[in-house]
């Protein structure tokens, strides 16, 4: 197979903050602003948070963007864009867009297309289903719930002042939405109380005692107190406590089962990817360097990234002499057991990296030339 070569270069950039700045190039691209922004957005982060972090996670997030391109890297040799649904879906979306459609648009068309299609491919038995349901299926019994409504009051006269609007009035419901608006001091107020389906649990205690004692259309005669203030309560609906059967959840069972599924083809994907890849890294701080290395025996390739301080490592001499002592490091962990490699499809990144990382920390403390160790792949052949 082609080695894949991964150049990532932090150096000034768009990806700046003050003295702080990450340049990214994948296969000799520039990752874009616009993809950076979008892997931020869709992780919930707002692109000031990044530089908030501690250095460890933004390493993580930035080997996260890494491994996005590298699987649109593999859709494009996958020939996605030359199918039939990816070609009507980009000329839909240019046709309704008020801007240009960048390349990033297209990848991330393309991208999520190709998982689309990875998807559908994955075939999940009647059997497999069918034990899932059957060792799960104290998850799909449905609890009984009501739909109710509420006036929260700061005092209890206040709550009496409610309920007796209510005893006068011939319209209960539309009587009880209107002073909702008008008078709870609670965040469901600007939708008439209406706090929808809950079950027992789901609510503190008083509250809860009451609203399932009270029948369909009716509401408290006397306050509910309880640590947010007073409520009176109205009841919309219930549903009665039922198990959902096997017929009615084989399709959520299939799908769910089908993702996890999906998630461990990527994630061993990405493994294999990245184990072919050479990641270099010039820059990340402003006193300090990054100098790449791998592990590899018949069992495991380990990638990792060391950052020393910039004027230590100053040659090549010393950095072969850091990596001729980390190699026999690892090495002497990994006969030792204490590197556990799990096998490929249980996605061996999540509790690797802080164990070799750890270690490595606590038995070179006292070499200063290493300031922090980042673990970016391991894959066991």
């Amino acid at each position: 197979m082609k080695k894949i070569i991964l150049i990532v270069s932090l150096v000034l950039s768009v990806f700046a903050n003050g003295n702080q700045s990450i340049k990214v190039n994948v296969n000799g691209e520039p990752l874009t602003s616009f993809a950076f922004a979008l892997f931020l957005k869709q992780s919930n982060l707002k692109p000031n948070d990044f530089w908030n972090l501690k250095k460890e996670k933004q390493f993580n997030i930035l080997h996260k963007i890494i491994n996005k391109e590298l699987l649109i890297e593999q859709s494009k040799k996958d020939n996605i864009r030359n199918t039939k649904e990816y070609k009507t879906k980009l000329k839909k979306l240019k046709k309704g867009a008020k801007i240009d459609i960048d390349v990033d648009i297209e990848n991330e068309l393309g991208l999520q297309l190709w998982k689309v299609q990875k998807f559908k491919k994955i075939d999940i038995s009647k059997r497999i289903i069918k034990n899932f349901y059957l060792n799960n299926k104290l998850k799909f019994n449905n609890p009984e719930m009501v739909h109710a409504r509420h006036i929260l009051l700061k005092n209890e006269k206040d709550a009496y002042a409610i309920i007796n609007e209510l005893k006068k009035a011939k319209d209960i419901k539309n009587t009880f939405i209107k002073l909702a608006k008008q008078k709870s001091t609670g965040p469901s107020s600007k939708v008439g109380g209406d706090l929808g389906f809950f079950h027992k649990k789901h609510m503190v205690a008083n509250f809860s005692k009451v609203a399932f004692s009270l029948p369909i259309g009716s509401f408290s005669k006397e306050p509910v107190k309880t640590q947010f203030g007073y409520h009176v309560i109205y009841i919309e609906e219930k549903r009665k406590a039922n198990s959902s059967t096997l017929e009615t959840e084989s399709i959520k069972i299939e799908n769910f089962l089908k993702r996890q599924k999906l998630n461990m083809m990527l994630d061993d994907l990405i493994s294999q990817l990245k184990a072919q890849a050479t990641i270099e890294y010039i820059k990340f701080t402003k006193f300090s360097k990054l100098l790449t290395f791998s592990y590899n025996n018949k069992n495991v390739h380990i990638s990792y990234v060391l950052e020393v301080d910039d004027n230590i490592v100053k040659n090549s001499i010393d950095k072969k002499d850091l990596e001729k002592n980390m190699k026999l490091y690892i090495k002497k962990l990994h006969n030792k057991n204490n590197i556990k490699i799990l096998p490929n499809s249980s996605n061996p990144m999540a509790g690797i990296n802080l164990l070799l990382a750890h270690n490595i920390k606590e038995s070179m403390k006292e070499n200063k030339k290493i300031k922090n160790i980042f673990i970016t792949n391991i894959y066991t052949k």
